[in-house]
């Protein structure tokens, strides 16, 4: 073949459903932290720009949360999606409570794994952002803490998958 006829594009292109289009990964290594009561970035952020409006985005994330605080510290982490609309894709509520005699300080470390899918129905660049809070109680959630004795010191990771439909 000398001369290939006719464009083909990701458009025009038909896959079986089911089919992984792309994969994105992202690690994140620094250490953040909260006493806040909003949601903030931790900085474990991915972007994926789908080949097709209709696929499915899969996206796993695997993180260390440790908490540090006062008596009934109760926290929250979410997967929410900042771009090119807003969404909240999974969020895990009081995910690890502390709970302790005389308001005394208390320190947890746990693995938050989240695999949850979104259908952003776009073309556009879709951004990920992992994030965290306290939701009472005083104290700190912190994501990649490695002061904390115990804790991995491995990066935090998300993957983002394009799946055909």
């Amino acid at each position: 073949v000398d001369n290939i006829v006719g464009a083909t594009t990701a458009a025009n292109v038909k896959l079986p459903a089911g089919a992984v289009v792309q994969v994105q990964k992202v690690g994140h290594s620094g250490n953040t932290n909260t006493t806040g009561s909003s949601y903030v970035d931790t900085g474990l952020t991915g972007s994926i720009t789908p080949k097709f409006s209709n696929s499915l985005i899969l996206i796993t994330v695997s993180a260390n949360v440790s908490t540090a605080g006062a008596n009934s510290q109760e926290n929250a982490v979410r997967l929410y999606r900042s771009a090119p609309t807003t969404a909240t894709i999974q969020e895990i509520q009081r995910a690890m409570l502390l709970y302790g005699a005389s308001g005394g300080d208390h320190q947890g470390t746990y693995h938050a794994g989240v695999t949850m899918f979104d259908t952003p129905a776009t073309t556009s660049t879709c951004t990920y952002k992992w994030q965290h809070k306290v939701i009472n109680g005083g104290g700190n959630i912190r994501h990649n803490d490695y002061a904390v004795s115990g804790v991995p010191t491995n990066q935090a990771r998300m993957i983002l998958m394009e799946i055909s439909q």
